[in-house]
């Protein structure tokens, strides 16, 4: 994954580029899980994160 910072938003894209290299495809309409382990990443002032796992269905590209 590739991370973007947004104004207040973090935006994690998919590494295409890598996907390709192990036949990986994300489809539109499906539901997908992101687990981001605890301390993987941390805010401006040092707090480290907790373990998250966020679910969502893909869109399709614009």
């Amino acid at each position: 994954m590739k991370v973007k910072i947004k104004g207040n938003k973090l935006i994690f894209l998919p590494d295409y580029d890598e996907m390709k290299s192990f036949n990986e495809v994300i489809e539109a309409g499906q539901k997908y899980e992101l687990t981001i382990g605890e301390g993987q990443y941390s805010d401006d002032v040092g707090n480290i994160n907790n373990e998250l796992v966020l679910e969502f269905i893909a869109k399709n590209r614009l």
